[in-house]
């Protein structure tokens, strides 16, 4: 499975997990965090191996900095979950770090794009 494949698959996961939070269903919500977190770990992975090939200075700094952003909003994320806030945690899955995944997710498919060219 390549990222581009396995983004849509995540991106899901995050809305459902969320989804089970707000509504209490914590168990199996916790479940899936931990599937989420795995998930997430291994595409920033993949992402940052892809745009550590390219030659792009300019790109590279800018996912550099948005990588930061993005692990700054999990580490937000972590401390919610410990603390049993689990409305916060929803909220910042789905209003930060899915953002940031889209965004991920468009520099991947801009590359392959200009790799077709």
């Amino acid at each position: 499975m390549t990222a581009l494949d396995y983004f849509p698959r995540l991106m899901t996961g995050i809305e459902e997990m969320a989804f089970m939070f707000r509504n209490q269903e914590v168990e199996t919500a916790q479940e899936l965090y931990r599937e989420v977190l795995e998930g997430i770990e291994w595409t920033l992975d993949v992402v940052t191996r892809i745009v550590s090939l390219q030659d792009d200075e300019i790109l590279k700094q800018e996912f550099h900095v948005e990588l930061k952003e993005q692990q700054k909003a999990v580490n937000r994320a972590l401390t919610a979950y410990q603390n049993g806030d689990y409305q916060y945690l929803a909220d910042v899955f789905e209003l930060e770090i899915l953002d940031y995944l889209s965004r991920f997710q468009e520099i991947i498919k801009d590359l392959q794009e200009e790799e077709l060219d």
